[in-house]
């Protein structure tokens, strides 16, 4: 494989990875058990809000998935971080769902 393409196909690999990164691992270069948690945990918060982990056509500060989860919620639950078309069957496996993923963080 040429190198040109190998390089192209690392930068789009990393790209696609980073928005899956735990902000330790963004520092260090260490992947732990941490790290593969805090990736989950983003994960999961993509299937309950339906947004993606980077958008960076959100307003400034909304861009991170997981910021603009923090910003919402602190320890309970808050309709607007979930996705309307589940708003409405918020059962069991949504609530433990989300839980799941806040308590990733």
């Amino acid at each position: 494989m040429p190198y040109e393409i190998a390089t192209l196909i690392n930068k789009l690999f990393m790209a696609s990875i980073c928005r899956y990164m735990a902000p330790e691992y963004a520092t260090s270069g260490k992947l732990t058990d941490r790290s593969d948690v805090f990736s989950f945990g983003v994960v999961l918060l993509e299937l309950v809000t339906g947004r993606k982990p980077v958008d960076e056509s959100r307003p400034l500060g909304d861009e991170s998935l997981v910021e603009w989860v923090r910003n919402y919620t602190l320890f309970f639950i808050s309709f607007e971080v979930i996705h309307k078309h589940l708003r409405d069957c918020l059962e069991e496996s949504v609530k433990t769902t989300y839980d799941t993923s806040i308590s990733c963080f």
